[in-house]
């Protein structure tokens, strides 16, 4: 049996001689419901008879005889990009803290929770979710916006949405429509499917807003419009020059004054996966000097009032806080320049981007940030106080997009292991390594691919500081 989360791990821990049942949270506190394999675990108290205790890696690997809980913990890293909702129990299970408590108080054993459900005859594959980690993470995303709004006295509030794109589970968008209520959480939509989902789920939420990016035609923005007469807070985002007539022209259509926003192609460019879709050669969103031909032909045609929102977005899974600084930056004297040339407007959409660290090093790499989630609150809110305060206007309500950052902790796949398959060194990289021990002073091998059925290394062989790498080298020792 493996377990893979949403985190993309996969989880093979060595096999053990106990097999622990797995004993419920007192009644009413652990709620699974199972719908076509789609299991939810919910617990509502945080008063748990699972096994507790939170365990943290500190020797080195040692034979499968001697293979305890600190080792599994080590091996994958999981007090890293789990904490604080994954773990390895006493039991050296599986576990989720699904309120990401330290004391364990609201544990879940997972190996337990599968044993329980195939005795109900359930059968894997299924997919765990945890909607309280739903829930925690909203809370936690609102609770270090209104921090950061607190510490440096912004005159405004935050109000999150949901990119849709980033999970279509209809479970999930309902669980965050329901939990983000009370903090007027909305949705962002790119197509007009989406849109309809959208329009679903907001209808009795009118303080949220819908925020339309992506490529529009006239009927996704005539069903946008409609959604404004439902009573739900539409914003249209501009992302082309050719969008604009559209806009004016089905909202005169359907005499429904639009509210509009404008997607700005910033300068900032990032350094993670995502990296070829920011800077100035990014083919999303419209330059400044476009930007200012929109506010002339919404003067134009007297409707500049309905320019309200400015949006950015330089990339997914940003791994370093000072690119999010730099963005801020240009972002907010952007949006000054736009009410002072006499939009009115009310908010600031920061786009996504703040990541989450899938492998538990706390680097900025593709696969990892160095920042927190408050850090990323801070440096917005600073960003926006700073250029209001410097251009003298008001300061709008900060907007986000963060979509990995809800979603990607709250469920876990869990499939069954068919075959196991074992591959040993082949015996050049012994003669190698031998190599390495009598011919050459300094001898590392950093990291070995396959090539062409062969094995090619990627080697540094050091004589005296010097680098003596070269394909004729690597063909006359692989043997």
């Amino acid at each position: 049996m493996a377990f893979c989360g949403s985190l993309d791990a996969l989880f093979q821990f060595p096999s053990r001689s106990f097999s622990p049942e797995f004993k419920g949270a007192k009644k009413g506190s652990c709620k699974i419901v199972h719908n076509n394999n789609n299991v939810q675990a919910s617990t509502k108290t945080k008063e748990s008879s699972c096994s507790r205790g939170r365990v943290t890696g500190t020797g080195t690997y040692r034979d499968r005889a001697k293979w305890d809980v600190n080792d599994s913990a080590q091996l994958y890293r999981i007090e890293g990009w789990g904490a604080p909702y994954f773990s390895v129990n006493t039991h050296g299970n599986v576990c989720v803290r699904p309120w990401g408590t330290s004391d364990g108080s609201d544990e879940i054993d997972i190996v337990g929770l599968i044993e329980s459900l195939q005795r109900s005859n359930i059968k894997l594959p299924m997919v765990i979710r945890f909607p309280d980690i739903v829930l925690h993470r909203i809370q936690k995303l609102q609770e270090c916006f209104d921090m950061a709004i607190s510490r440096y006295g912004y005159q405004q509030s935050f109000q999150g949405v949901f990119p849709i794109k980033c999970n279509h589970d209809s479970f999930l968008i309902k669980d965050i429509i329901e939990f983000g209520h009370q903090f007027k959480f909305g949705l962002e939509v790119g197509s007009k499917p989406e849109l309809l989902i959208a329009v679903s789920k907001l209808c009795c939420n009118k303080d949220a807003l819908l925020i339309c990016n992506g490529y529009k035609d006239s009927v996704y923005i005539e069903s946008a419009l409609l959604a404004m007469q439902l009573g739900i807070k539409v914003v249209l985002v501009l992302e082309q020059m050719e969008e604009l007539d559209l806009v004016i022209k089905t909202s005169r259509k359907l005499k429904v004054l639009p509210i509009i926003g404008l997607r700005a192609k910033l300068s900032t460019k990032h350094d993670g996966h995502w990296a070829e879709t920011s800077g100035d050669s990014g083919k999303f969103g419209l330059s400044v000097s476009k930007l200012i031909q929109v506010v002339h032909r919404l003067k134009k045609e007297n409707m500049l009032q309905c320019l309200q929102l400015l949006h950015f977005h330089i990339g997914s899974q940003i791994p370093s806080i000072s690119t999010m600084k730099e963005a801020m930056r240009e972002g907010s004297h952007i949006y000054c320049e736009l009410v002072l040339m006499g939009a009115r407007m009310h908010y600031i959409d920061v786009g996504g981007g703040l990541g989450i660290d899938y492998d538990g090093t706390g680097d900025p790499s593709n696969a990892s940030i160095s920042y927190s989630m408050q850090c990323y609150a801070n440096e917005v809110v600073v960003a926006l106080r700073d250029a209001c305060l410097l251009k003298g206007i008001s300061q709008p309500v900060i907007v986000s997009e963060s979509g990995r950052a809800l979603a990607s902790h709250h469920s876990v796949i869990v499939f069954d292991v068919l075959s196991v398959s074992q591959q040993t060194a082949p015996k050049s990289i012994g003669n190698l390594e031998s190599l390495g021990e009598s011919r050459v002073q300094k001898f590392t091998i950093i990291d070995k691919t396959a090539y062409s059925g062969k094995i090619v290394l990627n080697c540094s062989l050091r004589r005296k500081g010097v680098h003596l790498l070269t394909m004729s080298t690597i063909n006359h020792l692989l043997i």
